[in-house]
């Protein structure tokens, strides 16, 4: 698409037209993504599928909690029909099992009997997507945390922080595996591929530790309508124009490759470190550091750059506080667990963010903090049991 015009054309719930401006492509894409899930017979907020946008943009690995049957496993298989020109063969969905105790349940193990590597389904797609950079690919973990998500997916938390992003698959060199094809011992998860885990928290999961949540953004969906009908529809061809402006402004985007090496991040980080660094110095200092709560650079940069690629959505429905509500609660809450005697700083940690929010009417993250707050009646708080 060579020109985006001023314009997004599309219905509201009464099926009268309405025109969204729209003031650069990003925007545009996130609405016509919006509209092809709409379309398919599934409601989620314009505001939600700009969040999923920006936390993948942001971050190749993305955390959804929510009650059963909220959408979470649905809204990462419709935003990859959207953006794929073959989504059977560029997305995946693996139910996690109770009993995945390590990683070779996801890559696969070496045979010294067989003196071959008994690969997976999982890394056959990894290696998929490394022969086809030019195209996304996208990983759900459904039910993630079934499992210890620790014991087995922490090679790639590690891999995802490293400079190489390398994992050794433990072979000799050159190895085999079962269908006879020939591959290094060691794989780079390729900046293509994409990870979304979906979860659900009762007495059959287990909870995530900091390691993990330092890596994610974790979105909630809790918000059910069962007013609203659904007419479901076959989803719609592939747009090749779509597809191409993920291409070009998403998967191909220089800072999300290069992050903080980027010339272009770097003049915008300098431009904006007092302010958002120094807002987030001051949630630690005045509010979490006291009972070792507080979180470090990892969660700070992360923040940053959300707050750099937000820059595009900004519209009136969705403003710089709105990111940043957004990153409080969906970086710094989720990490937030104790007793009675923590129920002070939530509550310093409330008056700082609803000082710096004055523009928003009900920030997200405060709405969060009064539940977590509530919940201490009951003598403990947790962000992901409320």
């Amino acid at each position: 698409m060579k020109n985006i015009p001023p314009y997004y054309v599309t219905n509201d719930e009464a099926g009268r037209d309405i025109m969204i401006p729209v003031h650069n492509p990003e925007q545009y894409m996130v609405l016509a993504i919006n509209d092809r899930i709409r379309n398919a017979g599934f409601t989620f907020s314009p505001q939600q599928i700009t969040n999923y946008y920006l936390s993948l943009k942001t971050k190749p690995f993305v955390i959804l909690t929510g009650i059963s049957g909220t959408g979470k496993t649905k809204i990462t298989e419709l935003f990859a029909q959207a953006v794929c020109k073959d989504t059977k063969n560029q997305s995946i969905l693996l139910p996690v099992r109770p009993d995945w105790n390590d990683d070779r349940n996801l890559l696969g193990y070496y045979n010294p009997l067989t003196k071959q590597y008994q690969s997976t389904e999982f890394l056959d797609f990894i290696m998929k997507a490394a022969h086809d950079p030019e195209n996304p690919y996208f990983v759900c973990l459904d039910e993630m945390n079934l499992a210890r998500v620790e014991y087995y997916f922490s090679t790639f938390l590690s891999a995802m922080e490293s400079g190489s992003k390398e994992i050794s698959l433990k072979g000799y060199g050159l190895i085999k595996t079962g269908d006879g094809k020939e591959m290094q011992d060691k794989i780079t998860i390729p900046s293509n591929l994409f990870f979304t885990g979906t979860v659900n928290m009762d007495e059959t999961t287990y909870r995530f530790s900091p390691k993990v949540l330092d890596r994610a953004n974790t979105i909630e969906f809790h918000e059910i309508n069962l007013l609203e009908s659904r007419e479901k529809q076959d989803a719609a061809p592939a747009n090749p124009e779509l597809i191409e402006l993920f291409k070009k402004h998403f998967l191909n985007d220089e800072v999300r490759i290069k992050a903080t090496a980027s010339l272009t991040y770097q003049q915008w980080e300098n431009e904006n470190w007092d302010e958002l660094a120094g807002f987030l110095h001051k949630i630690n200092k005045k509010a979490l550091e006291k009972n070792h709560l507080h979180f470090g650079y990892r969660i700070r940069d992360e923040i940053l750059r959300y707050m750099y690629f937000a820059q595009t959505m900004v519209s009136d429905d969705f403003t710089t506080d709105t990111a940043l509500d957004l990153q409080i609660k969906q970086k710094i809450l989720p990490r937030i667990k104790g007793p009675e005697s923590i129920r002070e700083a939530l509550k310093s940690l409330r008056e700082i963010i609803q000082d710096k929010l004055k523009s928003l009417q009900n920030p997200q993250s405060t709405k969060k903090l009064d539940q977590m707050i509530g919940a201490l009646d009951n003598g403990y708080t947790d962000y992901f049991y409320q």
